[in-house]
């Protein structure tokens, strides 16, 4: 069996406590990123009506009105999705679709 000296038995333990920290801290980064991405897949309310409710209602400005309307229908019935403060289409909180 070989003794190490104490020196050198506190200087493994060191450098290990100090890698075991280190990968504590990007664990901890690693977890708060993944529910960052959860939340943002997750809509905090959805609101349907056509969309010139969705405009007097503020959800919308008037460009997305304009470009919305004409693509949906100024009077069918539209879900939006709120995704932080901002309202889109997608149900994912992705790009509006």
């Amino acid at each position: 069996m070989r003794i190490v000296p104490a020196t050198r038995r506190a200087w493994c333990c060191g450098a290990l406590t100090s890698g075991i920290a280190v990968l504590a801290g990007i664990a901890s980064g690693v977890q708060a990123e993944a529910q960052t991405a959860s939340a943002a897949t997750q809509p905090q309310a959805a609101v349907t009506g056509p969309m010139t409710l969705h405009r007097y209602e503020g959800r919308i400005t008037q460009s997305q009105f304009s470009q919305l309307g004409t693509e949906y229908g100024r009077f069918i019935p539209i879900t939006l999705y709120l995704c932080g403060s901002t309202w889109t289409t997608s149900p994912t909180c992705g790009p509006p679709r």
